[in-house]
């Protein structure tokens, strides 16, 4: 068995590295394209579940969106400021104590 030349080697490295780097990366756009759409049509349902929520129970607060859908302090309070400038709920105090009912 010959050897391979290293030029040859190098190029065959170089040709690998550009064709799986470009399908690797657009495995990886597309699979965070999906995920984008996810989150998105998971916040509009958790928007939905939200209001239902302050519907059913007179009002909502932060700590409420973040133990019922699993989100972050910041991820809630996002949410409740959406609904917010959207006009369907409308807060009640301030800081801790701020709840948000339906309008």
């Amino acid at each position: 068995m010959t050897a391979v030349p290293a030029p040859l080697l190098y190029t065959l490295g170089e040709v690998f590295a550009i064709y799986f780097g470009t399908s690797v990366s657009k495995y990886l756009k597309q699979k965070n394209t999906k995920q984008t759409i996810d989150t998105e049509s998971n916040a509009m349902s958790y928007g939905a579940q939200a209001l239902e929520c302050a519907k059913k129970n007179g009002s909502i607060d932060n700590d409420f969106c973040q133990k019922e859908f699993s989100l972050s302090k910041d991820q809630a309070y996002r949410l409740l400021n959406k609904l917010e400038k959207q006009g369907v709920l409308k807060p009640v105090g301030a800081g801790r104590n701020r709840m948000y009912v339906e309008k």
